[in-house]
């Protein structure tokens, strides 16, 4: 689902909503519909999770061969939920930060189908980047702030998204597994 503020706040109820649905907490009729095509919805009510850049119009059509791109996110904490039969499970609070595409590059020759996609997390003022960066940023076009991290993900053709395309946490579907990785 697309909300039309990236930075709006994703409270906890809903962000355990999202990891455990099967759990004693009511979900809202909107978080019901989160999925990607992949999971070939009949439902006229659901909406894809992103769109890709070949064309803006059409919802984009994921595989289960689809690689996408990750988000950076800052861990915040730990906490736990209980399911129905009421054992206990662990749960990471991570906040996504301003995520936004920052640069798209072609397939090379030694993977043709992986595409390069550059994404930038927290914003950073223009004044504290090197003169170096600020020409990448100026570069990439309206929209495209300077960024504390970066990080380049390979993804495959029908997940490529435009540049200045902002991710949130929506980005990933409820029962998603997902490879998260951190320095120590």
């Amino acid at each position: 689902m697309v909300t039309a503020n990236p930075f709006a706040p994703i409270t906890m109820t809903s962000l355990l909503r999202s990891l455990f649905p099967s759990s004693r907490i009511r979900l809202p009729a909107t978080a019901r519909y989160l999925a990607t095509t992949a999971e070939t919805s009949t439902s006229a009510d659901a909406a894809p999770v992103a769109e890709s850049s070949t064309s803006p119009s059409e919802p984009a059509k994921f595989t289960p061969y689809t690689r996408r791109a990750g988000l950076l996110a800052r861990k915040r904490g730990m906490t736990a939920v209980w399911d129905q039969d009421g054992r206990r499970w662990p749960v990471t609070v991570l906040q996504v930060q301003e995520c936004q595409v920052i640069q798209h590059r072609k397939p090379h020759e030694s993977s043709p189908h992986l595409h390069g996609l550059q994404i930038g997390a927290k914003n950073k003022h223009w004044k504290k980047e090197t003169v170096f960066m600020q020409g990448h940023y100026r570069t990439k076009g309206e929209g495209v702030q300077p960024k504390y991290r970066l990080k380049e993900f390979q993804v495959t053709e029908d997940a490529v998204m435009k540049v200045g395309s902002w991710l949130s946490a929506g980005h990933f579907v409820p029962g998603q597994y997902v490879d998260v990785r951190a320095k120590t």
